[in-house]
C-alpha cells in the first residue's frame, strides 16, 4: 500500500484579491470547494497571437510553464487565497510574480497551484524551476487531490533568497495519486514579492 500523506486543511472563501493593473479582467470560478480566480484578456478576440512564441510542453508535464503571455497561460495556472490573505500578482517577460499585501497567518493562505494530467502512481518525478523573492520567503510545493485534503508527495520546503536560483524537487507520487492531480506552491505566511519562472515537472527515469 502506498503512502498516503494527511495534512490539516485551511481553506475558505476569496476575501479579496487586488490584480495587477495590466490584466483588463477577470473570472472568480468555483472548482469542487476550491475558489480560484482565472484570468482572462478582456479584449482577446482583437488581438493576433499568430507570431506568438509556443511554449512545447511535450516532455514538460506543466503548462506555461515559463508564464508566456499568452491567453491559455492562466486556463492552467490559478491562485488561491484564503479569506484573510490579500495580493497583487502578473506574468510579464516569461516571469510570474506575486506580492502579498497581507500574507494570512498559514502557509496554504497563498497558492500557485496548477492540475496535472496523468500523473502515474508509485512513478518518480522531478520538478525544476527558478524563484526569486525581494524579502526571505519560506515556500512549500507538493502533489495533492483536487480538494487539497490529501498529499500524493511529502511536500518540500524551500527558503528563497533574493537572487534567481535553480531548485529542484525529487519525490515519488503514492499508490493512490489521482489521474487529475494538483500541483501547488504554498505561498502563505510570509511576506515578499515572489517571482518563478522555467517551471518544468517530468517522469524520472
Amino acid at each position: 500500500m502506498g503512502l498516503q500523506f494527511m495534512k490539516k486543511k485551511f481553506k475558505t472563501a476569496v476575501a479579496a484579491v487586488v490584480l495587477a493593473s495590466s490584466v483588463t479582467g477577470y473570472n472568480i470560478a468555483k472548482e469542487d470547494d476550491i475558489v480560484a480566480l482565472d484570468l482572462k484578456k478582456s479584449s482577446l478576440e482583437s488581438m493576433d497571437y499568430s507570431k506568438e512564441k509556443i511554449e512545447d510542453i511535450s516532455e514538460n508535464l506543466v503548462k506555461y510553464g515559463t508564464f508566456s503571455e499568452s491567453p491559455e497561460c492562466f486556463k492552467h495556472w490559478r491562485v488561491v487565497v484564503d479569506n484573510i490573505a490579500i495580493c497583487t500578482y502578473e506574468n510579464s517577460n516569461d516571469v510570474f510574480s506575486l506580492e502579498p499585501e497581507d500574507c494570512g497567518n498559514s502557509e496554504d493562505a497563498i497558492q500557485l497551484c496548477q492540475t496535472i494530467d496523468n500523473i502515474e502512481p508509485g512513478k518518480k518525478y522531478t520538478l525544476n524551476f527558478k524563484a526569486k523573492s525581494t524579502l526571505p520567503k519560506s515556500i512549500t510545493v507538493f502533489i495533492s487531490d483536487r480538494m487539497d485534503v490529501l498529499s500524493f508527495s511529502k511536500p518540500a520546503t524551500y527558503s528563497i533568497s533574493d537572487k534567481w536560483t535553480d531548485y529542484t524537487y525529487d519525490f515519488v507520487v503514492s499508490e493512490n495519486t489521482e489521474p487529475l492531480s494538483v500541483l501547488r506552491f504554498y505561498l502563505g505566511r510570509t511576506m515578499g514579492k515572489i517571482s518563478f519562472t522555467d517551471i518544468k515537472l517530468n517522469l524520472s527515469s
